[in-house]
């Protein structure tokens, strides 16, 4: 069985739109986490939007 890694968008209060992807549940958490480190003023909003086999780059 593969595990399937996450597919987000993240968008800020400014309209703003990133896509992401993280290999892992756990991985997901662990990434809104450093976004929201790495940008303290910035107010995002997260939304699972797929989800790939995390086999190398998803």
């Amino acid at each position: 069985m593969s595990k399937k890694g996450v597919v987000y968008k993240r968008t800020d209060k400014n309209g703003g739109k990133y896509i992401g992807q993280a290999k892992s549940d756990a991985r997901y958490k662990a990434r809104q986490k450093e976004h929201d480190r790495s940008n303290p003023l910035a107010e995002y909003k997260f939304k699972e939007v797929g989800r790939a086999p995390s086999v190398g780059k998803i």
